[in-house]
């Protein structure tokens, strides 16, 4: 079996000795292992500007699909303008969706 192979199991119901892996197979079907990091100013001052930083990662080992994310804004921080990436932000809440494909490696927002 190679790196990036689909990973075989053999099933066998409870009392079935047959051991020939001809008819209950499972393959397990490589998914993405996403990963989302925030940054943030450490402090504000009231009235300072400061720059919020989502990014969604994809550590493969597949590409990844569409994918959503909800950020909670500290109390008394409004969002002033989002990127170009499908962010808003409404009720003290950043949302942004992503239509991938987001292939592994690569990161997004």
């Amino acid at each position: 079996m190679a790196v990036g192979d689909p990973l075989v199991a053999a099933l066998n119901r409870p009392g079935d000795r047959d051991t020939d892996d001809t008819d209950d197979d499972l393959a397990a079907t490589p998914s993405a292992d996403l990963s989302l990091s925030v940054t943030t100013p450490p402090t504000l001052a009231v009235g300072e500007r400061g720059d919020l930083t989502i990014v969604l990662s994809n550590f493969g080992p597949a590409d990844a699909g569409s994918a959503a994310i909800a950020y909670v804004l500290p109390q008394g921080v409004a969002l002033a303008a989002a990127g170009p990436n499908g962010c808003h932000e409404s009720d003290g809440i950043v949302t942004c969706a992503f239509d991938g494909p987001l292939a592994s490696g690569e990161s997004a927002w």
